[in-house]
């Protein structure tokens, strides 16, 4: 079984995005074995002048021979479960927009679980961890797609199609993003890895999911005040 992200005609070009400042030498052959996934929302999006419907997903990997979670920075691949070789282990820094969705995982994530608890407002609007991935995983190929500064989830290279996304996906990735804005990169460090193959989808891994940061407070407050506009206007 194949956990395809991309429909596979439509061929968009994410990784050309990728490839600027690759230096020789950087990447160590690497194998890497897709264990399972959870599924999060379905999106329609935008890149490259093409459109469709993508699944997003957290991967349940094992890197180099430690157990880890990983995000899709490749819209022009496709991946699926079990062992393959020839992984080039890349330094996040080496890219921009890499070290950016390397940014959204490590403060992001982490939150996941305060989103989702019982008596958290976001809960009580519905929200899943299934919209919890697809609006994280959403921010990621916003930062792959278009400049600092220029994060438009409804243009740009990247963008969600005109009722691509739920309400949640959507508020979830705007907040995730204007929390990147807000913060930058200044002293930015992470230990997770660009993981760039050939001809599988490339991505973003780390191991173990990061401590919590104060993000959580920009999310008890931001993020619901999303919620809730969104449902002034239903």
């Amino acid at each position: 079984m194949r956990m395809v992200t991309w429909v596979r005609n439509l061929g968009l070009g994410c990784a050309a995005v990728l490839l600027g400042g690759l230096a020789a030498g950087d990447a160590n052959a690497a194998s890497m074995t897709v264990n399972g996934w959870t599924l999060g929302e379905r999106v329609n999006v935008r890149s490259a002048g093409r459109t469709g419907w993508v699944n997003t997903a957290e991967l349940d990997v094992t890197y180099d021979g430690r157990d880890g979670f990983s995000y899709c920075v490749d819209l022009a691949q496709n991946i699926g479960a079990g062992t393959s070789t020839g992984w080039d282990t890349l330094s996040a820094d080496l890219s921009q927009s890499v070290l950016r969705a390397a940014w959204l995982v490590d403060f992001a994530r982490p939150q996941f679980d305060a989103i989702l608890a019982p008596d958290s407002e976001a809960a009580a609007w519905g929200v899943t961890r299934s919209t919890a991935i697809a609006g994280l995983q959403v921010a990621i190929w916003e930062v792959m797609g278009d400049a600092p500064g220029h994060y438009d989830l409804f243009g740009g290279g990247f963008s969600i199609a005109s009722g691509g996304a739920s309400s949640g996906v959507m508020n979830l990735a705007r907040d995730f993003l204007g929390e990147l804005e807000s913060r930058g990169l200044d002293e930015f460090e992470t230990s997770a890895i660009w993981a760039r193959h050939a001809n599988r989808q490339d991505q973003i891994v780390t191991n173990p999911i990061p401590e919590p940061s104060s993000l959580i407070l920009f999310l008890a407050g931001s993020s619901l005040v999303g919620f809730a506009v969104a449902r002034k206007r239903a």
